[in-house]
């Protein structure tokens, strides 16, 4: 006799709110896009673009639960949201955020980073550096 068991939990493990995040940094003298996007699932994807052949995606990865968990909690403090800055210039990278309902998406010269960028986007910024090109 086959017996089948399943084991169900009453408490749902998805995350109600969810979160993508794009980096990515275009000019120069190659013409040359790359960019990292990150998925709340955990699942990140980095990718470069050439004009015209379009994007290809160089490699995918899972993240680490405790990465996960600390760009969650850098998103809970909404000055990401708030913060605005439009860079426009030869080397220039834009950082996009969309949490459930919210978008923002700035640009800021490759080499530095804006002086007035909240210490919680510098935060974040620093962690996708680290993690981009894995």
């Amino acid at each position: 006799m086959l017996g089948l068991y399943s084991c169900s939990s009453t408490e749902s493990s998805a995350k109600t709110e969810t979160f993508r995040i794009d980096y990515y940094s275009t000019g120069g003298f190659t013409n040359v896009t790359q960019g990292i996007t990150i998925y709340s699932s955990g699942f990140a994807e980095n990718w470069e673009e050439r004009y015209p052949s379009g994007k290809n995606i160089i490699n995918t990865f899972e993240l680490d639960a405790k990465i996960l968990e600390k760009i969650d909690s850098i998103l809970q403090n909404q000055e990401w949201f708030k913060y605005k800055n439009n860079f426009t210039g030869n080397l220039t990278s834009y950082l996009q955020i969309k949490k459930n309902n919210n978008t923002n998406k700035i640009s800021f010269n490759s080499i530095d980073l804006p002086a007035d960028m909240p210490q919680v986007l510098k935060e974040l910024f620093k962690m996708i550096k680290s993690i981009q090109f894995k």
